[in-house]
Parts: structure tokens; sequence; C-alpha cells
């Protein structure tokens, strides 16, 4: 009788869990970290929305929803979502509703970051190595891969860049001169981290500018879905799906991405439903 008891008190325990789900709300121009979260607008000075999505994944807890105001400013910071806490249940899933918000891994490039090479060359280096995304006021700037890197910084065409020995090669256009001009990189290795996670939603939101991947779903990654998502102008991947993790993309978009649209490694699976990508998905073991 008592096991029987505990029983019925733990599966009334989870389900009253489910239904008391919190909201927790951001904006990142009229929010501070102090609050709450637990309202969109500031009501006394602990009730209102945090400014950070990163202190709104410390309060969530599992089935919440974080809600992110669209204040026309981009969300530069990235994040992650690990395990039991950040994870939901069938009909009540952990979600980030984005509203069609922006999470940007943008940085801009000082003037002094640039090193001249020769009279048009000219060389940047940056401390991370490996994937490199440049924009040029504002606009994508092409990335110069050409079949035979066989004198690569000599052949490199003017407003094109290359990475090379660690390094990035830009040719200057005409007589503008890059220290001159507006540059930005993508500064954040990955815009969304998800790993062991089960049950993730994750709604209107555009990713953009990170220096690998905009959303990575690293491994152990169940019942993910992602609608209306943009990732896009990353270094390597929109999406990537690595490990045993299952994905299902709808009604979004893939495009301008560094290398891939979507990679898929392991014994991953996404699936993609009436989605926009310029590229078919990459698929590696």
């Amino acid at each position: 009788m008592w096991r029987q008891c505990v029983g019925v008190i733990c599966s009334w325990a989870i389900l009253v869990g489910v239904v008391r789900a919190e909201n927790i709300f951001v904006n990142n121009l009229n929010g501070r970290d102090r609050n709450d979260g637990l309202s969109d607008q500031a009501l006394n000075a602990v009730t209102g929305p945090v400014r950070t999505i990163q202190r709104a994944l410390e309060l969530a807890g599992t089935g919440d929803a974080v809600h992110l105001a669209d204040t026309g400013t981009p969300y530069y910071e990235s994040f992650s979502l690990v395990g039991d806490k950040h994870s939901g249940a069938k009909n009540v899933p952990f979600t980030i509703y984005g509203n069609n918000a922006t999470l940007s891994g943008l940085r801009q490039l000082p003037s002094q970051g640039w090193r001249r090479v020769s009279a048009e060359l000219w060389q940047v280096t940056f401390n991370r190595k490996g994937s490199y995304f440049l924009l040029h006021d504002g606009f994508a700037l092409p990335e110069y891969r050409p079949e035979s890197n066989a004198n690569l910084l000599e052949s490199l065409p003017a407003g094109q860049w290359c990475a090379s020995r660690g390094s990035v090669f830009y040719r200057q256009e005409g007589l503008r001169e890059p220290t001159r001009e507006r540059f930005d990189y993508a500064a954040d290795e990955m815009g969304i981290t998800l790993y062991q996670v089960e049950h993730v939603k994750i709604v209107d939101l555009t990713v953009q500018h990170f220096r690998v991947d905009g959303i990575n779903a690293h491994n152990m990654c169940r019942f993910v879905e992602l609608d209306n998502v943009v990732s896009r102008e990353n270094g390597r991947a929109g999406l990537a799906a690595g490990g045993t993790s299952s994905v299902t993309f709808q009604s979004g978009s893939l495009t301008g991405n560094g290398r891939e649209s979507a990679l898929i490694t392991g014994k991953a699976t996404l699936d993609v439903r009436e989605s926009d990508l310029d590229v078919e998905p990459t698929v590696r073991p």
C-alpha cells in the first residue's frame, strides 16, 4: 500500500510539474538579469524580463518556455541547452520562442587588426583557427576557394578573401584600404548547442554569423523540432546534427553558409520539411 501511495504521489508531482511550466521573458534592451523573468514588462524592482538568454536558461527548468522580445537589436550571445533541465515532455516541450528575433555571433573587426602584405594584399590573424566568415559594410564577403591551392594568394581576386597558413587574406578592391572600411567577422563558435536533450522546440528565430555552426545538435538529442528557424551565413554549416541526435527542421531556411547548409554525422538523422536549402545536406559517417 505504501509503495502504491508513493507511486501515485510521484506521478501526481510529475503532472503538476508539467502543468506549472513557467514562461520566462527576455528583453535585451529593457531587461535586467537581476529580474525574475516572469513578466515581459517591468512590474516592480524584481518582476520583469531578464536581459540575456543565458540568464533565462539559468532560471529555466524542465518544460519551461523562454520568450525573446524582438527589439530590433540582435542578441549578441550564444547558448547551450543541456540535459533534463532544458528538456521537456511529449506534450510540453522545452521551448524557445524567438518572436522573429536574431541571434548573432558578429563582432566588428578593429582596423588595427589588418596587416599589409603587399600593395593590395592584407592579412588578419584570429585567435581561433578553422572556420571563418567576414562581412564588409554589412554584406557577406565571398570566400575564394579554387580547386587547387597552388598560388592561392597570387590568384586571390579583388574583393575576396581566403584562409591560408592560419590567417585570413583579403585583396583590397581599388583604392579602398580595409583599415578605413567597416569589416565584421563571425566571432562566437556556435550559435545554439544542444546536448542530451529531449522534446525541445525552437520557433521563429534567426541564427547568423557564427564561426562554425549556427545550430549544433551535438549528440543524444531526441525529438528536437526547429520551426520557422533561419540559420544563415555561418562559417561551416547552418545546422549540424551528430552522434545519435534526431532533428526535424520545418518551414525554415539554411542558406549562405560557408561549407554546408546542413551537416549530418554519425548516426544522426535530419528530417527537412518545406524548407529552403541552397545546397543538399551533407552526410558523413
